[in-house]
């Protein structure tokens, strides 16, 4: 593994976001091409190696993240949810139908909605803006960095596999 490789994994195990390559160039200077190169040669090494890391692609960029089947075995060690199951419910469905008006939203999730997007919104997984009588919700870019890109995939494939 060359250096490249070695300063884009270290990039990648100490930051709690996803990296962009303008990140990734700001931290190596190199070009696209080579960032390329050195993060499939990282991806390559962790599957061989069938660590219990993986190095994936979102939406916001690249992370180092558990893979799935080990991640179950030791999520008890992160920290207990910080949200109540009616506010993640909101929030899910927000995710899923986003963007939408607020008032749609209450006629779903009842009139609770309105504390649970309050709630939201001040820890920042969601916005609202005005819009005529009501708002429009939408994720942000903090919700795709804690629940991750896979969050909004399968909203993404149902549109890419309707004729």
């Amino acid at each position: 593994m060359d250096e490249t490789a070695k300063i884009i994994e270290a990039a990648l195990f100490t930051s709690p976001k996803p990296l962009t390559l303008t990140d990734l160039y700001n931290l190596t200077k190199k070009n696209v091409s080579e960032l390329r190169i050195a993060l499939n040669e990282l991806i390559e090494f962790y599957n061989r190696n069938e660590s219990a890391l993986e190095i994936g692609e979102t939406v916001q960029g690249f992370q180092m993240k558990v893979r799935k089947e080990w991640g179950e075995k030791v999520s008890h060690l992160t920290k207990a949810p910080e949200l109540s199951k009616g506010v993640l419910k909101t929030l899910a469905f927000i995710a899923y139908k986003q963007p939408m008006k607020q008032s749609d939203l209450v006629k779903y999730r009842t009139t609770s909605a309105y504390d649970e997007v309050k709630v939201l919104e001040e820890k920042g997984y969601i916005t609202r803006e005005p819009k005529e009588r009501t708002f429009i919700v939408r994720t942000t870019k903090k919700f795709l960095q804690e629940f991750g890109e896979d969050s909004l995939t399968l909203k993404e494939k149902e549109k890419i596999n309707q004729p």
